[in-house]
């Protein structure tokens, strides 16, 4: 049995809808926010303060590893702004969203204001990531 190709939804001029490309410059600046601005330039000690609860990691590691993960939250920006319609690229950022929260959670929750904010939060954001995919099989 042959499956039929679903055509993309198309916006009231023919094209794809315009409002999927205004969400994923926003999700990709959430990202460009979060691994630029608060862990390579270092400006919101919270994200340090967490990575450096991280078991078995030497406090002189944990600038590098914050700035790692920083830069690549921040290819991650350019990723979503170029490619972000597509499956796997939703499917990469809710793992990443997955996978911090959990370890947040875990090993720095005391470094966490308020953890049912952040769920809430990144819940809209992962609800977020997947209306801007397409819906088109890439």
């Amino acid at each position: 049995m042959t499956q039929k190709r679903v055509p993309p939804r198309r916006g009231s001029f023919g094209g794809p809808h315009p409002w999927r490309s205004v969400v994923r410059v926003g999700l990709a600046a959430v990202w460009l926010h979060q691994g630029l601005w608060c862990k390579v330039l270092n400006r919101e000690p919270s994200h340090r303060a967490v990575i450096a609860s991280v078991p078995g990691l030497p406090a002189a590691g944990v600038p590098s590893a914050t700035t790692a993960i920083g830069l690549g939250e921040t290819a991650l920006a350019a990723l979503v702004a170029a490619r972000g319609d597509r499956r796997w690229v939703a499917a990469v950022q809710t793992a990443i969203v997955g996978s911090f929260n959990a370890g947040g959670l875990i090993v720095g929750r005391d470094h966490i204001e308020d953890p049912a904010r952040l769920l809430v939060r990144n819940g809209i954001f992962v609800a977020l990531i997947w209306s801007s995919v397409d819906g088109r099989p890439h």
